[in-house]
């Protein structure tokens, strides 16, 4: 969750291992989750904790959409990805697209070599994407802000009223990863899945943004290990809020499941007891909490105590007295 705000874009762990070849036959892979609760004990809470963290980071960039923010880390994907829809969804297709009927496909170069093959299916030929219409993106090579992508992103518009991503307007999109694998310095990532993001937003930094998951996968290695986590009936909801001195607040709310092969690929489930406060101007949340729930109530609990540094805490039996506690730094958790 989050840097710039809990949502924000740019921690997005999606660092996996098919060494940046894609897939372009298209079609989206359905991910497989373990249905047994993992026991949160003294030996793994911390570490319960920071998956938590890294997993629903990976759809948790798309506030970032609702101002274009630039990516604040080398390791976000997801705000990446979402920023080339958006690139999509606000201008025609060039001079250079072929056209064959509603369908036209153009080459995108992308920022620092490569490009993405985009196939815009415009039913109503006004050269821009509205409700009902799709596109597809299949990167090859593509970097960009240090990271290279390959591999398929399809998207389709719902609903949308107004000018997308201006100070108001509403937009419902189901977007869909397949084999989409980005390499950095960091390590490989690939995704797998399909989420859906719908945001109304009233006036400048004021909103909704609300991103749901029923299934979506990463898997690679990150830093010389490898892992993988599936991450389950997903809901992230953010409001963002304007403040008086030009900044503004976002407040978001998490529920979900997710396994990881550094939890023993067992399910953890997820909820915020109090909701994540942010800054727009910050990297991360300033107060509210995380909840991990695992076998038999089991339970690890982040608290944020500021911007920079968070409470983890036990509650092995479920009893809901916390009876072991580490202090860590937001920064650690990614």
């Amino acid at each position: 969750m989050m840097r710039r705000t809990l949502l924000g874009a740019a921690t997005l762990l999606l660092l996996a291992g098919c060494g940046g070849g894609g897939d372009d036959s298209g079609g989206t892979l359905t991910p497989t989750v373990s249905a047994t609760p993992l026991a949160i004990h003294a030996g793994n809470y911390a570490a319960v904790v920071q998956e938590s963290v890294a997993t629903t980071s990976y759809v948790s960039g798309t506030g970032g959409l609702v101002t274009g923010a630039e990516l604040a880390s080398d390791r976000a994907l997801l705000p990446l990805v979402l920023r080339q829809l958006n690139k999509l969804l606000q201008r025609a297709p060039g001079a250079s697209a072929v056209v064959v009927g509603a369908v036209s496909t153009e080459l995108l170069p992308c920022s620092d070599g490569g490009n993405m093959a985009a196939t815009v299916n415009d039913t109503n030929g006004n050269d821009r994407l509205d409700t009902g219409e799709s596109l597809t993106l299949v990167a090859h090579d593509c970097v960009e802000a240090g990271a290279t992508l390959n591999g398929q992103i399809g998207a389709v518009v719902r609903s949308l009223i107004g000018e997308p991503f201006g100070s108001s307007f509403s937009l419902g999109m189901d977007v869909s990863l397949s084999n989409l694998t980005v390499a950095m310095s960091a390590g490989t990532v690939t995704g797998n899945g399909a989420f859906a993001v719908d945001m109304v937003m009233t006036a400048l930094d004021t909103g909704t943004v609300r991103t749901s998951a029923s299934a979506l996968s990463l898997s690679g290695n990150y830093g010389g290990v490898a892992y993988s986590r599936t991450l389950t009936d997903f809901l992230e909801v953010e409001t963002r809020s304007p403040l008086a001195n030009g900044d503004y607040r976002t407040s978001a709310v998490v529920t979900g499941q997710f396994t990881s092969t550094a939890l023993e690929s067992k399910t953890v489930t997820l909820s915020t007891p109090s909701p994540l406060l942010a800054l727009g101007s910050e990297d991360y949340p300033y107060a509210g909490q995380l909840l991990a729930t695992g076998a038999s109530g089991s339970r690890a609990r982040l608290t944020a105590q500021n911007n920079a540094n968070v409470l983890v805490e036990l509650d092995a039996d479920g009893d809901g007295g916390y009876e072991s506690s580490t202090t860590r730094a937001w920064s650690q958790l990614f």
